[in-house]
């Protein structure tokens, strides 16, 4: 069977955004506010239900995957008492830019709280979310008074972290987890840093079911190099973008080793228009092909290839849509 998802933050809606200018200005509560976050989110899960995808992600709208992280974890300094002047950081390849978390000492989270920061009664029987990896949050940190001795120890604190998350999710009807991952791709990296990001995602998963999905998603980048070490990965799936990895290069890769495959296939930055557009799923059937002779993958899903926030609400929605109708070609086409 072929599957598809999302991968990340959706975008806001318009209504969303102008009622949180209100609410800096004393226009709006925060009930009214959330109340409107609440009602995006179920429509946001209705589009997924109609588009027939088979894990069903909650939104977030939090401005990035690190915001949860910086204002509940003891050791991290949190947004609210940056000064408006810290420095911000480019967030890859977007638009968007962000503070990284500023570590001033040990990790600590008593209790799982990512759950107050989504939707999941909206998600149903098939939910997913999206957690950063321990080694993203570790990248993008800065450790300035050295609390930890190395990167790998901080790495193996933001993983007891996510562990307690991801248990949680587990134990509370989560089908599906996404650890994202940019850096493992980003700008040529040393495969040296793959030992120290393997040994901390070994820790988040090492007491999950097997009744929940697990998948690596890397983008803003080429994955291809690295497959041999992505692959390697305590995890069920890996995902990348497809559009990163030219002809030649899917020719060249080697099978799988028993593991699942997503395809970003959907582009997460670019609205295309007709007639000339890659999404078209005659188009995306064409390109997967290299990929799923070479990789035997044990299964293989279609996604976009990462999260949509650079995209308007609405163009985010019809992305939902284009891989529903993706999905349904690709499936009839394959004969499974």
């Amino acid at each position: 069977m072929v599957e598809a998802y999302l991968t990340g933050i959706f975008p806001r809606s318009q209504t969303r955004i102008s009622a949180g200018r209100e609410y800096t200005k004393g226009n709006c509560t925060e009930a009214e506010l959330r109340e409107i976050e609440q009602r995006d989110a179920f429509s946001i899960v209705q589009a997924q239900q109609e588009a027939g995808l088979n894990y069903i992600q909650d939104p977030l709208f939090w401005p990035d995957l690190l915001f949860p992280f910086s204002q509940e974890i003891r050791g991290i300094k949190p947004r609210k008492s940056l000064k408006e002047e810290v420095d911000m950081d480019r967030w890859f390849d977007t638009n968007k830019f962000f503070p990284r978390l500023e570590i001033q000492g040990k990790l600590k989270a008593e209790e799982p709280f990512l759950t107050t920061y989504m939707h999941l009664d909206a998600l149903g029987e098939n939910g997913k979310v999206v957690l950063p990896s321990p080694f993203l949050l570790a990248s993008l940190s800065n450790d300035r008074n050295k609390t930890y001795a190395s990167l790998e120890v901080l790495v193996e604190d933001f993983a007891a972290i996510l562990a307690q998350e991801a248990e949680f999710f587990a134990g509370h009807g989560i089908r599906q987890i996404q650890f994202t991952d940019p850096c493992l791709v980003y700008e040529h990296p040393g495969k040296e840093i793959f030992p120290i990001a393997r040994r901390g995602l070994e820790r988040v998963v090492r007491n999950l079911p097997t009744s929940v999905q697990t998948i690596l998603f890397t983008y803003f980048g080429n994955a291809a190099p690295y497959f041999a070490e992505l692959f390697s990965f305590p995890v069920d799936g890996i995902g990348f973008d497809a559009f990163a990895i030219d002809a030649k290069q899917a020719e060249e890769l080697q099978e799988t080793a028993g593991k699942g495959v997503v395809f970003g296939a959907v582009h997460a930055q670019h609205a295309f228009s007709l007639p000339k557009n890659p999404e078209e799923p005659e188009m995306v059937w064409q390109k997967m092909q290299p990929f799923l002779e070479k990789l035997k993958p044990l299964w293989f899903a279609i996604a976009p290839t990462g999260e949509l926030t650079e995209l308007s609400y609405s163009i985010a929605l019809e992305k939902i849509r284009r891989l529903g109708a993706i999905k349904r070609y690709v499936q009839d086409a394959a004969n499974v």
